[in-house]
């Protein structure tokens, strides 16, 4: 992990990806809100590719993460 991953918890990362995946674009919101680390990050994941259980995840999980 690098230095930006090693100072977040694995919730704190997957919530990141969770918000950016629903929302279907780079995380420009999350960055406003968060700084420019967060984009960083939420940037790398987008590269990473979706496995079918995180679809599954995001189903049961995306409705209450949209809301934030």
């Amino acid at each position: 992990m690098n230095k930006l991953t090693s100072r977040l918890t694995s919730y704190q990362v997957a919530r990141r990806r969770i918000f950016n995946v629903s929302r279907g674009w780079i995380g420009e919101v999350t960055a406003q809100r968060r700084g420019r680390e967060s984009l960083a990050l939420v940037t790398q994941q987008t590269q990473e590719p979706i496995m079918p259980h995180d679809e599954i995840s995001l189903r049961q999980i995306g409705s209450k993460e949209r809301g934030l």
